[in-house]
């Protein structure tokens, strides 16, 4: 055989190669494969160090007041390392001022399960988005453990003079906000929200206090006078003249405070329709406009106010739905929208669309009310069934749940929910009065009475409970104490339940010249008092023979005004149609 020594050479030569390439690519794929180990620890902390800029940026915006520019530079700063502690701190800072508890609150369970429990000072923050998510035990632990820290700030006790007056705990809640007003040093914001807490503890030396501090904070040139101003319009109680601001002198304010916030906006547009009622398209069309480049927070409150107003339509275009996306608060607040709009197809679909962006409970509740709009009473029930499994034991979800099923005139389920959450929570005044007032909206004078009562003995000294219970009383008929005439109520409505209630038991008496001397004196179109007050005065004048200004009175009123059964007799025998 003969061998072709040039193949042979040509294929070693080949094989060389090939042997040194493989060698230079194992090389070259060794030394990209150390360098991407030793790089990565680098581009770690490239990123750790422009996360710890943003939130360093973050932080000083936040200080400034620049919430939405925070928001943005600490969302970018969790994004680029989320492992770093500052920037989610930061979220759930953000997430507090821009009124999302709950995004707050996740933030900060988020870091304790990551083994980063929060400092003293953020510990106050996750007190503040407890207590308005509703959870007063958990917002008075976080509170604690502040306070072991030595953290002593007016922050810390204004929050407890807000859960001391939910709680009912006056006496507490006007000391804490009175220990306040006594303090030189802190902010205006400050001083005016301890004096709005102090006007509402029911005391007559606290009263004036909290009044003298809102005239004090209204002078020309305070960071607050218009708010300080539009207190004194709207608290029902100031009865001073000099002092007191129109609406008419409001608006002329406005128009050189030309206020930015959310909040005095609106407040421009409430006064606004209740100089000029036949303007309400124009003023709610120049109101979104104002809003055009509103952030989050400013949303939610335009939203939440239109909903109050009966624009459920206008509320949807400021919750679109893609700016919803992922935002509990806002999702729920644009079904409530769509719901009240009658676009439950809509809502159904959004709800499927957005399954994890919803708590279950409240998604039970929204399948309840969007499966009674479409008339399948038995779907329907089974949600409610779910949603309340879901609340058990939570008063906040039965509020909420009961506040659900009454819009959707699941009335059964609405005063189980409102029940169990006033017995799960028998100290709260605020679960309590929202079963009370269930009970009013509803005309159930008995569940009134009864909720009365029991709010007494665990209240004794609060004096608009004795004023209610006194009315409620006599106009079921029953035997009892009359309000004694050395109790002066807190509040307006409280003194027309006083009077109307001390009226309505002369009136029973037979002695309608007593019923009529309790009652306030004055031209009628200049008294303002509700309804149920003039159907007292007009029975009592019609008892006493005074037929014509029995009438006239009566022209002021409309039945279909009155609650309850009893306060439409005696509308009835007031015209001569009942028994006298």
């Amino acid at each position: 055989m003969i061998v072709d020594e040039d193949e042979d050479y040509t294929t070693a030569v080949e094989r060389q190669r090939r042997r040194r390439w493989l060698a230079w690519t194992a090389a070259a794929l060794l030394l990209g494969a150390v360098l991407w180990l030793a790089a990565r620890p680098a581009f770690r902390e490239v990123k750790r160090w422009q996360a710890k800029r943003l939130a360093a940026a973050a932080a000083q915006s936040l200080a400034a007041g620049q919430i939405a520019e925070a928001a943005r530079q600490a969302g970018d700063a969790a994004r680029l390392s989320w492992s770093e502690v500052e920037p989610r701190r930061l979220l759930a800072l953000v997430s507090a001022r821009l009124g999302q508890p709950a995004d707050a609150q996740r933030f900060w369970m988020g870091l304790r399960q990551d083994g980063h429990p929060p400092s003293p000072a953020d510990r106050l923050a996750l007190a503040e988005a407890a207590f308005a998510l509703g959870d007063v035990a958990g917002a008075k632990g976080e509170l604690l453990a502040a306070g072991r820290a030595g953290v002593d700030q007016p922050q810390a006790k204004l929050l407890q003079a807000e859960m001391a007056l939910v709680e009912g705990r006056l006496t507490d809640a006007a000391g804490w906000s009175s220990s306040l007003l006594e303090d030189t040093w802190i902010s205006e914001q400050a001083r005016f929200r301890a004096a709005a807490l102090l006007a509402e503890t029911g005391s007559e030396a606290a009263w004036r206090q909290a009044l003298s501090t809102m005239v004090s904070l209204t002078s020309a040139g305070r960071p607050l006078a218009f708010e300080a101003a539009l207190w004194q319009a709207r608290h029902p109680r100031v009865r001073f003249e000099s002092e007191r601001t129109s609406d008419a002198d409001l608006l002329a304010l406005l128009e050189t405070a030309n206020p930015a916030s959310a909040k005095l906006k609106i407040v421009v547009a409430e006064l606004e329709l209740r100089q000029r009622p036949a303007a309400r398209e124009p003023v709610l069309s120049r109101l979104l406009a104002r809003f055009s480049e509103a952030d989050t927070a400013e949303r939610l409150q335009l939203a939440r106010w239109l909903l109050a107003q009966q624009e459920p339509l206008r509320a949807l275009a400021v919750l679109d739905a893609r700016s919803v996306r992922g935002r509990g608060e806002l999702l729920e607040l644009r079904l409530q929208a769509l719901l009240s709009a009658g676009q439950w197809g809509l809502a159904g679909e959004e709800l499927r669309l957005s399954r994890h962006d919803l708590d279950q409970c409240v998604r039970e509740q929204f399948l309840a009310r969007i499966a009674h709009f479409e008339g399948e009473p038995a779907r329907a029930e089974g949600h409610w069934q779910q949603a309340k499994q879901f609340a058990a034991g939570n008063p906040t979800r039965l509020l909420q749940m009961a506040r659900n099923a009454e819009v959707a005139g699941a009335l059964t389920h609405a005063e189980t929910a409102f029940r169990q959450a006033a017995e799960l929570e028998p100290g709260s005044w605020g679960t309590q009065d929202a079963c009370l007032q269930f009970h009013l909206r509803h005309g159930q004078t008995g569940r009134v009475a009864k909720r009365l009562s029991q709010m007494q003995r665990r209240w004794p000294g609060e004096a608009s409970l004795a004023a209610r219970a006194a009315y409620f009383a006599a106009l079921a008929g029953e035997a009892g104490e009359m309000l004694p005439s050395g109790v002066t109520p807190a509040a307006q409505t409280s003194e027309w339940y006083a009077r109307a209630g001390l009226a309505l038991r002369h009136l029973r008496q037979g002695d309608a010249a007593k019923s009529l001397a309790v009652l306030p004196t004055g031209q009628p179109e200049e008294l303002n008092e509700p309804p149920q007050v003039r159907v007292i005065r007009a029975a009592a004048l019609r008892r006493a023979g005074f037929l014509d200004e029995a009438k006239a009175v009566l022209n002021r009123v409309r039945r279909a005004e009155l609650q309850f059964q009893e306060e439409k007799a005696l509308f009835d025998q007031a015209l001569g149609l009942g028994d006298s």
